[in-house]
């Protein structure tokens, strides 16, 4: 904790964290012991990420339903690109084809109009990418989820 004072300080890193810029040490010691594996959840050991699905790929091969993928061309939170070949990979090959995927190129993780993609980087205002909500909207229809 002593030795990185200033990523603790940085503005990005106190929104990535969900912080409010004190980081006890309390919870930095939670923090660590979770990437060493020794707190209620797993992490991938390459990435350090929180693994919400086990055996996920086993998982998305034995999906059997419609599924809607949608990413934002300028995400930085998830890989969307090795997302999507996975998902063509699995969902698509299993599923006969009832896999759906839309990018939007000007999207952020959110799907919400962006410059750079970055928590960071400026939007002029919150706007979701156009064609986000008719996208979800006509594919639930063409899917039987609506009238």
């Amino acid at each position: 904790m002593e030795a990185e004072p200033n990523v603790r300080k940085d503005s990005l890193c106190v929104s990535m964290l969900g912080i409010s810029g004190v980081f006890t040490k309390e919870a930095y010691t939670f923090e660590q012991e979770s990437i060493k594996g020794k707190v209620r959840y797993k992490r991938d050991p390459i990435t350090h990420s929180i693994i919400l699905v086990p055996d996920f790929v086993n998982v998305l091969n034995k999906i059997q339903c419609p599924v809607l993928a949608i990413f934002g061309g300028k995400e930085f939170i998830v890989d969307w690109r090795k997302t999507k070949m996975l998902y063509n990979e699995t969902i698509r090959r299993n599923n006969n084809n009832r896999l759906t995927i839309k990018t939007f190129p000007e999207g952020n993780h959110g799907i919400v109009k962006c410059k750079t993609g970055s928590l960071k980087g400026k939007m002029d205002k919150l706007e979701f990418c156009g064609g986000y909500l008719e996208t979800m909207t006509t594919w639930l229809k063409e899917n039987g989820f609506g009238k």
